[in-house]
């Protein structure tokens, strides 16, 4: 694996589902042709495979009477059927492959697949809850959280009652209604903590690793305040879940991957816990509603967090990229998250600009034309992402000074970075304002800088010379349009 992976989610149903549809005959994830793999995977160096565990009747039936669900399926996929629906993939039946994708040794033949074409498999693990008819909430009751008549009758929508008439809480996140198709986990519970260890370890068998879901919820300071007083005598365990679920995976299958979804500023905690990589959503929120400034700061405050980052413009929790950007500033927005350190994430169907987001519970989305400039777009971002300078390079934000040659403050509107390799910079810069920028990047002394530069846009084509000498002394110009971003490749000539 690259040391900044690109990453591709792909949707396990819908990818089955297009895949079939190309070749006229049902497809399962064991023997798909290689061909289509190997098109579907090109320049990616891991696969994140959406919703591939056993879905549940409940989890189906639950989506199936959800009003605000019918209507996005409504929206999405107009004439849809009941046969479009499978439930929930994050109310997981059993850490089994769906029946629907294929026998349960197919993940495993899917992901020897990705191996011999060196890629690398991560698929969703969920450690919050599970699906509320999981067989676990009748052999093994005390390893959720409980609840009873009284509480099921003041919040109807937060407990349910299991066939053996054991009154049980839905997962929960503490800022939201409760997911009504799953049952919430006791993570304090110790047999609770050693089932979800040994879960670990049953994917470490199939994958190279896990996207934790809501990964925060299990911190011991969190999930202590969200089910204080339903926890009865169980203390909060003297060491974090994750802590011991990573050390105990990580003795066993070292190269196992561990990536975090995550929010509320926990995401530096995860990390010294022994996540690999964090979701960014801060610096997602920023290029979609902030400032320069607030771009900057936020990248300036990393530190070695950076590194450790997956960052992104679209993945199947947020809205399609084409639909919340508009279109210069959503490919300023993709430039930046591919070009920083850590993970770069891709969704399927980004790179045509898809806009309708199908609901995790179905299994048919809608057809839509590509949009093939974008399409030429995310091909040139994904081969310079893989460029030596930016896997191999050293990494440092960049100072934007004024242009003498333009006596305004535009250039307060600059975010930029740069990649060194050999002497030879890379810079990415995004004009994070609606006015055009100019301005003039600053670099830290370099004394092996080439005599002569030739830097040259890989996405405009257009290219300059100038000398080390003038970039060491003076930067470099650059002009940048509104909501743009601009990639300057060096060459030494």
């Amino acid at each position: 694996m690259r040391r900044h992976p690109l990453l591709l989610e792909l949707n396990a149903h819908l990818l089955l589902r297009r895949l079939a549809n190309r070749l006229g005959r049902p497809l399962t994830l064991s023997g798909l042709p290689d061909h289509l793999v190997k098109e579907t995977v090109a320049g990616f160096d891991t696969v994140w495979l959406m919703g591939v565990w056993t879905r549940t009747a409940a989890s189906r039936a639950s989506a199936l009477a959800s009003a605000p669900l019918q209507q996005e399926f409504d929206r999405v996929l107009p004439g849809w059927t009941p046969q479009d629906v499978a439930g929930s993939p994050y109310a997981v039946g059993a850490y089994v492959l769906d029946s629907t994708l294929g026998a349960p040794n197919a993940l495993a033949d899917f992901a020897a697949q990705l191996g011999a074409m060196g890629r690398s498999l991560i698929v969703d693990f969920v450690p919050n809850h599970l699906a509320m008819d999981h067989q676990w909430t009748l052999l093994h009751p005390e390893r959720f959280i409980q609840g009873n008549a009284e509480l099921l009758k003041q919040e109807p929508t937060s407990y349910f009652t299991t066939a053996k008439g054991l009154v049980l809480a839905h997962g929960k996140d503490p800022y939201f209604p409760a997911w009504q198709d799953t049952v919430q986990v006791n993570v304090f519970h110790p047999g609770m903590r050693q089932a979800l260890i040994d879960l670990l370890m049953g994917i470490a068998t199939v994958a190279d690793g896990v996207r934790c879901d809501m990964a925060m919820l299990l911190l011991n300071d969190v999930f202590a305040k969200t089910w204080h007083n339903k926890l009865g005598a169980l203390p909060p365990p003297a060491a974090e879940f994750w802590q011991e679920a990573i050390c105990r995976v990580k003795e066993r299958y070292p190269n196992f991957i561990f990536i975090a979804e995550a929010y509320w500023g926990t995401e530096g905690k995860l990390v010294e816990l022994g996540f690999d990589y964090v979701y960014d959503k801060t610096l997602y929120d920023r290029l979609l509603h902030g400032d320069a400034q607030s771009v900057r700061m936020h990248l300036e405050g990393q530190g070695s967090f950076l590194r450790h980052g997956l960052r992104f413009v679209e993945n199947h929790d947020e809205p399609r990229a084409a639909t919340a950007f508009a279109p210069q500033r959503l490919r300023a927005a993709a430039m930046a998250s591919a070009t920083l350190p850590g993970i770069r994430m891709f969704h399927d169907g980004q790179f045509e600009g898809r806009r309708a987001r199908v609901p995790v519970q179905m299994v048919r989305g809608p057809a839509e034309p590509p949009d093939e400039s974008l399409r030429d777009f995310y091909r040139r971002l994904v081969s310079l992402a893989a460029t030596p300078s930016l896997q191999r390079g050293s990494f440092a934000m960049v100072a934007a000074e004024p242009d003498p040659a333009h006596r305004d403050d535009s250039y307060t509107g600059i975010v930029a970075w740069a990649w060194w390799l050999s002497g030879v910079p890379c810079f990415v810069v995004l004009n994070h304002s609606d006015r055009p920028a100019f301005a003039r990047l600053k670099i830290e002394p370099h004394e092996d800088i080439p005599d002569k530069l030739r830097f040259t846009d890989p996405f405009s084509l257009q290219s300059h010379l100038t000398s080390g000498h003038e970039l060491a002394a003076d930067g470099l110009a650059v002009e940048v349009g509104p909501r743009q971003g601009r990639t300057l490749n060096g060459l030494a000539v």
